[in-house]
């Protein structure tokens, strides 16, 4: 029974730091007053706001793909050896996109908040 019980909370360890506690490590914020053109050589810009929002306020040289597209565009391949730059409206959708990104095998993920 003890083993039971042990090997649960092990798996519920497993599985926190899994999907909470990684992604908030592998993703770094940011700070707002680097310029676009220097966002734009170093990262490969990808912007999480819906279409709508991406539209009214549109961010220069970032691939709009919001969150609920990212898993199928990541299937067909983002073409980038940089360094990925997520824009989001909050870090919550950004730690969410970088899940998808660890499949992928990337590790280096910035975000930027409320471009």
């Amino acid at each position: 029974m003890e083993g039971i019980i042990a090997a649960i909370v092990i798996l519920a360890i497993i599985y926190i730091v899994k999907n909470f506690i990684r992604p908030l490590i592998t993703l770094q914020e940011l700070p707002d007053h680097m310029e676009l053109e220097t966002m734009c050589k170093k990262y490969c810009l990808i912007d999480l706001r819906d279409y709508i929002t991406a539209d009214k306020d549109p961010v220069p040289y970032a691939k709009n793909i919001p969150l609920s597209y990212l898993p199928r565009e990541l299937e067909k391949s983002i073409d980038c050896d940089k360094d990925i730059l997520l824009i989001s409206e909050d870090k919550r959708t950004a730690r969410l996109a970088v899940k998808f990104f660890q499949k992928q095998k990337r590790d280096k993920i910035y975000f930027l908040k409320n471009v």
